[in-house]
């Protein structure tokens, strides 16, 4: 039984490490298709876009965070925590388009742009993008700020692919 409980975790650990590996490459290949862009008009308009629905989209979640009163308090800070539900429910979906990942904004802003936004990683969830998450967290601290909330916040969000949790902490 202990040599099985070993092999397991010997799977789970090269796979944690396969998967690390993985957003490291495709944070590279992310960084030198930015540092390419630079020198086409197209893609830094497509780069704006891409932005402009980043916006739209935290707004949308922050707002729906706030109003579904998923903000738990605690003594010295506050937390969310977007479960499956919530973070497979959101206003991306999954297309494919000429054998690509293509992810449209289907927004409750009745927006029916589609936004090529497979730079976050072959079609992975918003929520699992760190840089999102901290938005999203920033956004929802500024929103109690004006209530005169002054306590720091934990964010985290469920990956139903691993089973696992990205959480952010953001300062008061």
């Amino acid at each position: 039984d202990d040599e099985d409980e070993d092999n397991d975790d010997e799977i789970n650990d090269q796979n944690i490490d396969k998967k690390t590996k993985d957003k490291n490459e495709q944070f590279l290949a992310g960084f030198w298709r930015a540092y390419d862009s630079l020198n086409n008009y197209d893609s830094i308009i497509k780069g704006m876009n891409v932005a402009k629905f980043q916006q739209q989209f935290i707004f949308e979640k922050g707002s729906e965070i706030i109003l579904k009163e998923m903000i738990k308090m605690h003594d010295k800070f506050k937390y969310v925590v977007l479960n499956e539900s919530f973070t497979t429910n959101s206003s991306i979906t999954r297309s494919n388009y000429n054998d690509s990942t293509f992810n449209k904004s289907i927004s409750s802003l009745k927006d029916d742009r589609v936004v090529d936004i497979t730079s976050f990683g072959n079609g992975s969830l918003m929520f699992q993008n760190p840089l999102i998450l901290t938005k999203l967290g920033n956004w929802i601290l500024n929103a109690y700020h004006k209530d005169g909330g002054l306590l720091p916040l934990l964010i985290a969000a469920y990956n139903n692919d691993t089973e696992t949790y990205l959480i952010c902490g953001l300062p008061s």
